[in-house]
């Protein structure tokens, strides 16, 4: 019996071939178990580096907020405390006049005063304002009226375009259209997003009066500066004109205070304790605000230092151990982050 030839079976046709399945397709090449598990676990330590790394930035960010708070309620309350001797200084210097007494330095503390009040925003960082309201730093507002521009003037029957000019160089303008017969309501918030852009804010009163802010920082030039363009209904056409502003007064005023009379010499008494009030009312809270801050830095997480320090650790280690990629660099930089200069010296001089 003659064998068939090689590639065919037997009882098939001269041109039926096995086909033989390359060695790569017969076999899929397995990547080695420890190799999996290990990529798995320097993925996981990884994450975890970089979870509680994040978690500790934001618990710094949290004490570095609540350490600015606390710092600048201590800077309100230095500030308060001098004005407030000063107020008690003028008060029996006052009281001293009016019972006949010989004290002749009675405008001088008045002066002393006045002057200490002037150097409200620049002692606090901005952050008392005329009212006695604390805030932020650069916070202090400066609250004014603009003639022509209250409730009653939305009600007007003509719409007029508003063209505001900050400063007399009229670099940048903001523009509000005020339709005819505004309500008082309307006409505020229209020029509160209108205005926004020039750094003013605006609200409506109890009495239905237009209230503009600006920073008090940026008052002085304002005042000099903001020019008003309108189409004759509220505001002339043509030139921008400068506005009459009335700027809203605080709850202490010393320099309308007076001392050349005996009438003058009681009402700067009244007014000067009126002030020690308001003074000691503004202390009370600055206070609270102060306590508050400081419970609130103590008693916020330092960071999960112990945490991250073993979960970064573990993954730098397992990372490096098995070869060089970019994993391994964005493992140090995570270990690393924060660290000074100077403690990695001494880390590596222990080796």
């Amino acid at each position: 019996m003659i064998a068939p030839p090689a590639g065919q079976r037997p009882g098939g046709g001269a041109n039926r071939r096995t086909e033989t399945a390359p060695a790569d397709a017969r076999f899929t090449r397995m990547r080695p178990i420890a190799d999996t598990e290990r990529d798995a676990s320097r993925s996981g330590h990884a994450d975890a580096a970089v979870g509680a790394s994040k978690a500790r930035r934001d618990a710094f960010a949290v004490r570095q907020r609540l350490n600015a708070q606390a710092s600048g309620s201590q800077q309100v309350l230095d500030y308060l405390g001098r004005f407030a001797a000063r107020l008690k200084d003028l008060k029996d210097a006052l009281g001293t006049r009016l019972a006949g007494g010989a004290d002749h330095d009675v405008r001088a503390k008045l002066d002393a005063v006045s002057a200490e009040w002037a150097r409200r925003h620049r002692a606090t960082g901005g952050r008392l304002n005329n009212l006695l309201e604390a805030g932020d730093a650069g916070a202090a507002q400066r609250s004014f009226v603009v003639r022509g521009l209250n409730g009653r003037d939305g009600r007007r029957a003509e719409g007029e375009t508003l063209t505001f000019y900050p400063s007399a160089a009229g670099a940048r303008s903001a523009t509000v259209y005020v339709d005819a017969n505004l309500a008082a309501r309307d006409l505020a918030a229209r020029l509160k997003q209108g205005l926004a852009a020039l750094g003013l804010d605006v609200r409506l009163d109890a009495h239905e009066r237009i209230r503009f802010s600006v920073s008090e920082s940026k008052w002085s030039s304002l005042e000099e500066g903001l020019r008003i363009r309108g189409g004759g209904v509220r505001f002339p056409a043509g030139q921008p004109q400068r506005p009459a502003l009335g700027a809203l007064p605080g709850v202490i005023e010393p320099s309308q205070w007076s001392v050349d009379d005996q009438d003058a010499l009681h009402a700067s008494l009244r007014r000067a304790m009126h002030a020690i009030r308001h003074v000691e009312s503004a202390c009370e809270t600055a206070q609270r605000t102060l306590r508050d801050a400081r419970r609130a830095a103590s008693a916020a997480p330092a960071g999960h230092d112990a945490e991250w320090a073993r979960a970064t650790s573990a993954g730098v280690a397992e990372s490096l151990a098995s070869g060089r990629h970019f994993r391994d660099v964005a493992a140090l930089n995570v270990a690393a982050s924060g660290v000074r200069a100077a403690r990695v010296r001494e880390l590596l001089a222990l080796r």
